[in-house]
């Protein structure tokens, strides 16, 4: 192998004497041992993105593509590999578990850091440093293996573009540097990622505003919630304050700018950050008529079968439906009383008012008793989605049942009754709904591909595969997971429990064999792990590029880092 560049861990060119990224020579470290692993472009799933805690890999098969759902909407697939956006890791370095200790190997396997922490992540590539946890404390140690700062934290981690190292203490939040002074004292609730100029979201008690790398309020802490532009944080370079910022207050979402002036009033039930087009989908709330019946429907069902198993030998003909009300006469006019007390401790508590009604003759003698049973249900409502401008007015009227981003392809992904389909900017259809799940498109190698699913025959399965602009398929669905395709053109593809990497025809580069497997942003590289037949807690790490060729192997368990260069 070429090796790889001392300096930012670019992969060195065949013959070449300077890194091509940088311009480090060569010469001063011959060979090149470092490489760099950006982690995967997409950011995790909120709520937990504020949280600074890394946030492992999941393999469930992920179906938003809503307004709720819009994080997915980037260069997302369905597999849920999801991570904190542009954490420089450093692969030269892989932390591997020995006898339950953390240590880490480095290209040739060979024990570089021996084995003694409880748990490792990822060296960071631009600080030369990696959170490491002994006795529950999180510390830095340098790529010696020397403490760099003490463990003395409860968690600690380094992400962003300027490489922010966020720790928590005592169940507060603040940031350190790399010798562990404080840079925020920890005084919030959770900090966010910080963006390409230094501004985070962060939460103190139940409200959110923004910061700068300081801790000094640039918006205060007065929205429920503060929803930054992820997707532009795809290629490392999220800008919060750029446009208006989307914030909620008591339930409603509306739009802000630098300054904290309302530039659009909260008024959406949901909605999404404006995205490449200009466009940002929002949606009403609107009374589901349909919900409605079917629930009102069920719940007096429910009461009939009740009434007809239990109480058959008091109803006298039949039971009557009006509406939310159910009613029936009683033929025992002395037992009203003791039917109606049944009824209230039987039926759903909350669900049904229970009241009784009498006929009396001239001399006071009941000569009709009837039991009432009336249903307390509130109307419930659906969002109805849209796109608005940047004034707040919907350009495309609120009308779908799920909305997803134009993602700069001019196609977003919407829900119309229960299937996915793609409309343009027009909010015309452009290709037609047919999918059981549907994801934005994304650019690959000059072509738009978007991950849509199918159920599968008989079952619940939804199986995966790809779509042209035109709405062809580029690859069947096929697959029991897809995640959206990366600039390298790979994807990774889940079959069974285990994943492999596809190109962009669907073709295995990797076979389905590995239980992890990240790709290496901005290299056709991928960290795995590979079960071992026979062997209960060990598996095959290392690192392999889409030829298939092993660039580091080694025999170790899992340490919680492995997940940071995902």
């Amino acid at each position: 192998m070429a090796g790889f560049c001392a300096q930012c861990g670019t992969a060195r060119e065949d013959g070449a004497d300077s890194c091509s990224n940088c311009g480090h020579s060569f010469a001063a470290s011959p060979g090149g041992t470092v490489d760099k692993a950006a982690d995967a472009n997409e950011p995790p799933s909120r709520p937990n993105w504020l949280k600074t805690k890394w946030i492992g890999a999941g393999l469930g098969a992920i179906a938003l593509v809503s307004v709720g759902g819009w994080l997915m909407s980037g260069n997302g697939g369905f597999l849920g590999l999801t991570s904190s956006p542009s954490n420089a890791v450093d692969i030269t370095l892989l932390p591997v578990s020995f006898g339950g200790k953390c240590g880490y190997v480095d290209a040739t396997g060979k024990m570089v850091i021996n084995p003694q922490f409880d748990n490792a992540l990822a060296f960071n590539s631009k600080t030369h440093v990696a959170p490491v946890v002994v006795g529950g404390k999180w510390g830095l140690i340098d790529r010696e293996g020397k403490y760099v700062v003490n463990p003395q934290f409860d968690d600690m981690n380094i992400n962003g573009p300027n490489n922010n190292i966020i720790v928590t203490l005592a169940g507060k939040q603040g940031t350190i540097d790399s010798t562990g002074k404080f840079v925020i004292n920890p005084q919030f609730d959770s900090i966010g990622i910080f963006d390409t100029d230094g501004y985070s979201v962060a939460q103190v008690g139940k409200k959110y505003g923004v910061i700068d790398a300081t801790g000094k309020y640039i918006l205060s802490p007065e929205y429920d919630d503060i929803t930054a532009d992820w997707a532009s944080f795809r290629d490392g370079h999220l800008k919060i304050l750029d446009g208006p910022l989307l914030v909620s207050q008591q339930g409603k979402y509306g739009f802000v700018d630098k300054s904290g002036k309302l530039v659009i009033q909260p008024q959406f039930s949901a909605a999404a950050p404006f995205d490449a087009s200009g466009l940002a989908a929002a949606a009403i709330e609107e009374v589901d008529t349909d919900a409605f019946e079917r629930t009102r429907n069920q719940n007096a069902d429910a009461v009939t079968g009740l009434i007809r198993e239990r109480l058959w030998q008091f109803v006298l003909g039949d039971i009557r439906r009006d509406g939310l009300r159910l009613s029936f006469d009683v033929n025992n006019y002395t037992m009203t009383e003791q039917i109606r007390v049944w009824l209230i401790q039987n039926v759903k508590q909350g669900q049904w008012n229970v009241a009784s009604n009498e006929a009396r003759d001239a001399q006071g003698f009941v000569t009709k008793a009837s039991i009432v049973l009336t249903q307390i249900l509130e109307a419930p409502k659906r969002n109805k989605y849209g796109y608005i401008d940047r004034t707040g007015k919907f350009v495309i009227s609120p009308q779908f049942a799920d909305a997803g981003s134009f993602t700069g392809s001019n196609l977003a992904p919407v829900r119309i009754g229960t299937a996915f389909g793609y409309v343009d900017t027009k909010g015309k259809v452009a290709i037609n709904p047919q999918w059981r799940v549907a994801g934005p498109f994304k650019q690959v190698n000059g072509e738009w591909l978007a991950v849509v699913g199918i159920s599968e025959e008989g079952s619940d399965k939804i199986k995966y595969g790809s779509i042209d602009s035109k709405g062809a398929y580029k690859i069947n669905p096929q697959f029991d997971g897809l995640e959206g395709f990366g600039g390298t053109g790979f994807s990774i593809a889940q079959s069974g429990e285990l994943l492999g990497a596809v190109d962009t025809a669907g073709h295995y580069v990797l076979q389905p064999v590995y239980t992890m497997l990240f790709p290496v942003r901005g290299t056709s590289n991928f960290v795995f792990v590979k079960p071992i037949a026979g062997a209960k807690d060990m598996q095959e790490i290392g690192v392999i590029d889409s030829k298939g060729t092993v660039i580091t192997t080694v025999r170790g368990g899992v340490c919680g880092g492995i997940y940071s260069y995902n």
